[in-house]
């Protein structure tokens, strides 16, 4: 189980990334774009399994252009980012709607307010 979690924790940091731009000055020109060759993938998804008995959810939490995630893997819970300080009763209410009182893991990708922003409700009203 905690291999899959794993699995799946990378999967969502490969994904969630911010991107952050760079600021020209007035008088400084963009730089000019050259074409670059294109390149196709050709690899297959691959199928994970879960041992049998397992259960596995994910759960994307609607918080606008920020990010909150929850996994719950055979009983146990991980809360990916928060979203936004604005979001943090949000998130607090969605985990009292699935009766969730204890988080196993909190995960917090990177100290960006968009996905930090909203883990002190849950941090403060659940046990972890």
């Amino acid at each position: 189980m905690r291999k899959i979690l794993n699995l799946l924790l990378l999967s969502v940091l490969f994904i969630s990334g911010c991107s952050t731009t760079e600021l020209l000055s007035p008088t400084e020109q963009p730089p000019t774009l050259q074409p670059t060759e294109v390149i196709t993938a050709t690899s297959t998804p691959t199928e994970v399994s879960l041992p049998e008995g397992s259960a596995l959810a994910v759960h994307f939490i609607d918080v606008g252009q920020a990010d909150a995630a929850l996994v719950i893997c055979d009983g146990q819970t991980m809360l990916i980012d928060g979203g936004n300080v604005a979001d943090s009763s949000l998130i607090a209410a969605y985990l009292k709607k699935l009766n969730i009182d204890y988080l196993d893991y909190v995960v917090c990708t990177h100290a960006h307010e968009d996905h930090v922003g909203g883990l002190s409700a849950p941090c403060r009203y659940h046990r972890l």
